[in-house]
C-alpha cells in the first residue's frame, strides 16, 4: 500500500483563501485570514447545509496543478456523487486573494470522518470545516499538520491554536 500523505507545496496559501459561497443569485465572500464576524456566521448558518459543514474541492489533487478539463471532470464527479446520494450542497469556490486562482468546490453538511474519507478519495491535502462560528483548516493528506482554527493564530477556548480533530 502506498503512502497517501503529501507535502503540499501550496499549503501555506490555504490560510489566506477567500471562500466565495454561491447563494441563489448572490455571492458571500469570506476571507479566512480574519475572524468570521457575527453577521457572516449567521448568514452561513442560515444558507449553508446543516449545522456545521465542510468545504471541499476535487481540484488539484495533492496540491499539484492539473489542467482545467481534468479539474472540471474531477469536480463533476464530486458533485454527481452528492446528487446520487441525495446530499444537498452549495457551491463554494476557494479564491487566492493575490491572484486569479480559483478552485470550484462545495459546502456540504457531513460528519468529519465521512468528509475526511471523501477528501482522501479526491486526493486533497486539506479541507475547511465550519463549526457554526469559525473556520478550521483540517489536513487530509498533508503530512505533519494538525487542524487549526482560522485565522492562523486564533485560540480555542482552552488556549491552543491547533487541535486533533
Amino acid at each position: 500500500m502506498s503512502d497517501k500523505t503529501t507535502l503540499d507545496p501550496n499549503y501555506g496559501h490555504y490560510y489566506r483563501t477567500v471562500l466565495e459561497f454561491h447563494i441563489e443569485d448572490q455571492r458571500l465572500c469570506v476571507p479566512l485570514d480574519r475572524p468570521v464576524d457575527t453577521g457572516t456566521a449567521y448568514d452561513l448558518n442560515c444558507y449553508c447545509p446543516g449545522p456545521g459543514f465542510v468545504v471541499i474541492t476535487a481540484f488539484n489533487p495533492r496540491g499539484i496543478s492539473i489542467n482545467e478539463d481534468q479539474n472540471e471532470a474531477r469536480q463533476e464527479q464530486l458533485e454527481v456523487r452528492m446528487m446520487d446520494q441525495r446530499i444537498p450542497y452549495l457551491r463554494c469556490d476557494g479564491l487566492d486573494p493575490d491572484s486569479d486562482h480559483r478552485e470550484r468546490g462545495i459546502a456540504v453538511h457531513m460528519d468529519r470522518p465521512t468528509a475526511h474519507d471523501l477528501g482522501v478519495e479526491f486526493e486533497q491535502s486539506a479541507m475547511y470545516w465550519f463549526d457554526g462560528s469559525r473556520f478550521w483548516l483540517v489536513p487530509v493528506l498533508a503530512r505533519g499538520r494538525r487542524s487549526e482554527i482560522l485565522p492562523k493564530g486564533q485560540k480555542t477556548h482552552s488556549g491552543t491554536t491547533t487541535i486533533k480533530i
